[in-house]
């Protein structure tokens, strides 16, 4: 995908973007699973970046508090 750590709202975006096309339902079944695999795989770097940046908060907190 190709989606760099400090781009979540690019991540979404496209996430919402494949989420709105798969809602239109103008697709063969084959391509909605193609679309919707898609989907999973954006979610999921989408996912990945939330927890890359929760573990920055954390560890910045916690030099804070020594």
């Amino acid at each position: 995908m190709g989606i760099k750590s400090d781009d979540i709202e690019k991540a979404l975006a496209e996430l919402q973007k494949t989420v709105e096309t798969l809602r239109k339902g103008d697709m063969t079944a084959q391509e909605a699973f193609k679309l919707y695999e898609k989907g999973l795989s954006q979610c999921k770097a989408c996912e990945d970046i939330l927890n890359e940046k929760q573990q920055q908060i954390e560890t910045f907190l916690n030099q804070e508090d020594a």
